[in-house]
């Protein structure tokens, strides 16, 4: 402690003695005195405050802005409000201001809610109805809000397809969802997609019709354009009754994440999740004229949920780009008059990728919110572009809790105090990294990790913190919850990550566990991408994990190969020739999407298998890609221009990689 606080301590003990000897003495005290008393208890208890809870004053600041956003939720909820309804309410109350920007082009809410409402009505005439399930998979641009807010205005539950899946990725999407309809953009690319896995005599699911936006030509068979149907639709409000739900847990969208392990799962978002999501932002004091910025997919909670239903909620105008550009993204912001921005850590490191010039600090950003950027990017971005505040969170698509950093606290996602945990509990308990599962006592029960110690965050299934799961996963078969963890009947939600708590009760995000793995701002399945490699003749088996990169966010994909007639060669001998090289970038890209193709090769003459003969990967996270930890197997780094894999043989490619010479 400093000399300052020793001499407040003193200083408290003297008062509170003089007045505990005042009162005794029987003397009268005037008012004065009474007050001064007052005044000097109150004073010491703040000091005493200050210096035995110095962490307090930070929960004062969230709690005070909880309580507010939580009555903002409450009255959401009793009212039964859906996302559509605020759109209506918005759109009658400001039908001229401008909603979203995309490519310079200038939409309202009212001529929004217009094509929801042609977009709804036309899709009554389509004969869908409250309960269907559409599948969408489209690029960012004002069609994706039509046909999601669209839909919604008639009870259809949406449900979000990665635009980068192809091949068995995508059918299973479709597979788990089920669609009545599928809504594709007009780009080739996407057409080209689902095509692939359409099979006439089948069709999709449940005889899914297939429609695509624009005005395509040489449509594939039994897919349907039907922007002209749209257009021709009536534009006055559907009747609120086809949508009206029993229940705000009812599903509003769904939305895919890799989960557990496995090919992508159908995350549930009910219409209680989406109100929570769209109050996020407004975490930071909003004002009227705040214009939010996103150039992440809608297809993912972000966009979706947070910068959309944020602007919502708040009556606010979103500027939404197509792809992110990091050319483009400060001169987007300088032209709309940005004021609040949406991150991942990704996107934050390939801004400081650009040369520093004295434009770097002319905007008017004063809000970042996001998730994903690490304590170094995030000091080299505060120094660079001068956002006055970040606001880190954490939290996943199909998670129960989340929190966020509204401090500016460098590299925190958020506080887990003993006051918060009260409220909003969450647990750190002790884990097996190599089986990614919590750790058990003697008694059966996990056992909660020690102060500063990394730690599995597992979350309460309580009402206050509903878990609404995976479609077509029954509770008793999702690995994402665990039974009987403190006491007999319980239920946690098992996140996955290892987070840690400083002396201040900040928390930080330090690893992810189990079967997958983020890149490029996306997760990856390694059973999906093993499931794929091993669809080759010659790779008997294949183990697939994420790999630290130097100067890289997240984990760049690396597969471990066991190859057919390789057991029992000489160490070193059996590899990859260039035509196998090349086999297997092409197989990758077309059956994964870009960002889960293994970035790294590793050729093992026989794998090593743990006591319940699963493949062991801890050793092999830890060699990494460096050729002096692997020096009895053959590595191989993808060359992304020329389409293969080369051999990374040397420390001079390893350093290459490294410094970012060579590109993943």
């Amino acid at each position: 402690m400093d000399n300052m606080s020793v001499v407040n301590v003193d200083y408290v003990k003297s008062l509170l003695t003089t007045i505990r000897d005042e009162l005794s003495s029987g003397r009268s005290m005037n008012i004065a005195s009474v007050l001064g008393t007052c005044a000097a208890v109150t004073f010491g208890g703040i000091l005493a405050l200050r210096y035995y809870c110095p962490w307090l004053v930070y929960d004062i600041k969230l709690l005070r802005r909880a309580i507010a956003l939580g009555y903002g939720y409450i009255t959401m909820k009793r009212k039964m409000e859906l996302r559509v309804d605020k759109f209506e309410e918005v759109a009658g109350r400001l039908p001229n201001k401008t909603m979203l920007i995309f490519e310079d082009k200038h939409y309202t809410y009212a001529e929004m809610n217009e094509n929801m409402n042609r977009v709804a009505n036309g899709a009554v005439k389509l004969g869908l109805k409250k309960g269907d399930v559409v599948a969408i998979m489209m690029y960012n641009g004002p069609e994706f809000i039509y046909t999601w807010m669209g839909l919604s205005k008639i009870g259809v539950c949406c449900a979000f397809i990665n635009f980068n899946l192809r091949s068995t990725s995508l059918k299973h999407c479709f597979d788990v969802c089920k669609p009545q309809a599928v809504f594709i953009g007009e780009e080739s690319e996407l057409i080209t997609a689902v095509s692939d896995i359409y099979q006439p005599e089948q069709e999709l699911n449940n005889n899914a019709k297939v429609y695509v936006w624009g005005s395509p030509v040489d449509l594939p068979a039994h897919f349907q354009a039907i922007s002209t149907h749209f257009a021709q639709s009536s534009n006055e409000r559907p009747d609120p009754a086809l949508r009206a739900v029993k229940s705000y847990n009812e599903a509003f969208c769904y939305i895919y994440t890799s989960g557990t392990t496995g090919l992508p799962k159908a995350a549930v978002v009910s219409h209680a999740k989406s109100s929570k999501g769209a109050v996020l932002i407004g975490w930071k004091s909003l004002r009227s004229d705040d214009v939010i910025y996103t150039a992440l997919p809608l297809y993912h909670s972000a966009a979706s949920m947070i910068a959309f239903c944020g602007a919502v909620n708040s009556s606010l105008t979103l500027v939404l780009r197509k792809k992110f550009s990091v050319r483009n993204f400060w001169s987007d912001c300088r032209k709309h008059n940005v004021t609040i921005i949406q991150y991942i850590g990704e996107l934050c490191r390939f801004l400081l990728t650009q040369p520093e010039n004295s434009s770097d600090r002319d905007h008017n950003v004063r809000v970042a919110v996001g998730n994903g950027l690490r304590a170094d990017i995030w000091k080299e971005f505060d120094r660079r572009f001068g956002i006055p505040d970040i606001m880190e969170f954490y939290s996943a698509t199909e998670s129960n809790w989340g929190t966020i950093n509204i401090y500016n606290k460098m590299g925190s996602i958020g506080r887990l105090s003993p006051i918060t945990q009260k409220i909003y509990p969450a647990h750190l308990v002790q884990y097996d990294y190599s089986t990614g599962t919590p750790l058990r006592g003697s008694d059966g029960r996990c056992v909660v990790a020690a102060h500063r110690q990394p730690g599995l965050l597992i979350t309460p299934i309580r009402k206050m913190q509903e878990y609404e799961g995976y479609v077509g996963v029954s509770e008793e078969n999702d690995p994402k919850v665990l039974h009987n963890v403190f006491c007999q009947g319980d239920r946690f939600f098992n996140s996955g990550d290892i987070l840690t708590i400083d002396e201040d009760y900040f928390v930080y995000f330090t690893d992810r566990l189990g079967d997958t793995f983020r890149w490029k701002g996306e997760n990856v399945s390694t059973v999906e991408v093993a499931n794929a490699v091993c669809e080759l003749s010659w790779v008997q088996d294949a183990v697939v994990y994420g790999v630290t990169v130097p100067g890289q966010d997240g984990r760049a994909g690396m597969a471990s190969l066991s190859l057919h007639g390789g057991e029992g060669e000489e160490a070193g001998k059996f590899t990859l020739d260039e035509a196998a090289c090349s086999q297997l970038f092409q197989h990758c890209t077309k059956l994964l999407p870009d960002y889960a193709i293994p970035r790294f090769l590793r050729v093992q003459q026989k794998f090593e298998m743990t006591s319940t003969f699963k493949q062991r990967k801890v050793d092999l996270v830890k060699d990494g890609f460096d050729p002096d930890n692997c020096k009895d197997d053959a590595l191989f780094v993808v060359d992304m221009k020329n389409k293969f894999y080369k051999s990374l043989a040397d420390q001079d490619t390893y350093k290459n990689i490294c410094d970012g010479v060579i590109r993943l």
